[in-house]
């Protein structure tokens, strides 16, 4: 059963590995990022807006947890105050 998983794992990353053009990336998002091209820096402004998107989101996504874990954690603290 071992061999078995051990070979189809080796048989996936060949086959991965013999397509590696294909699977970086289409025609023209290739020809986008090519160095001394000049869509080059329109590729490399998609790139940076995305990641910014993306930062942008977790940042909020981690404030909103921040303000809920600390509004929970006010409220257990007084509550705990006035059980005694």
């Amino acid at each position: 059963m071992k061999k078995k998983i051990v070979f189809l794992l080796a048989l996936v990353l060949g086959i991965i590995s013999s397509v590696n053009n294909i699977l970086i990336a289409c025609p023209n998002c290739k020809d986008a990022f090519e160095k001394g091209s000049v869509e080059a820096s329109i590729g490399e402004g998609f790139s940076l807006s995305v990641i910014f998107m993306l930062t942008m989101f977790f940042s909020v996504f981690i404030g909103f947890s921040a303000k809920i874990y600390f509004t929970m954690k006010k409220r257990n603290a007084s509550s705990h105050y006035f059980d005694v």
